[in-house]
């Protein structure tokens, strides 16, 4: 995922402060903000999500996530 650095100067020139976590090659509304929640944060939201019923997607195992 290539994303711009946040830094002072940037954000001086750009009126747009979340500009330098704009995502490069996403339409402009795409974003990453790291550390935007918390670690119990994270895990509250997960914990709501019900588990899915029935045995894993073959779909799913036979095209994993690439690394980021």
């Amino acid at each position: 995922m290539e994303m711009d650095p946040p830094s002072s100067a940037s954000q001086e020139t750009n009126s747009n402060p979340l500009e330098p976590y704009r995502i490069k090659g996403l339409p402009d509304s795409f974003y990453y903000i790291p550390d935007f929640i918390t670690v119990e944060e994270e895990a509250s939201i997960l914990s709501k999500i019900p588990p899915t019923a029935g045995p894993p997607s073959p779909t799913a195992a036979s095209n994993p996530t690439p690394p980021p």
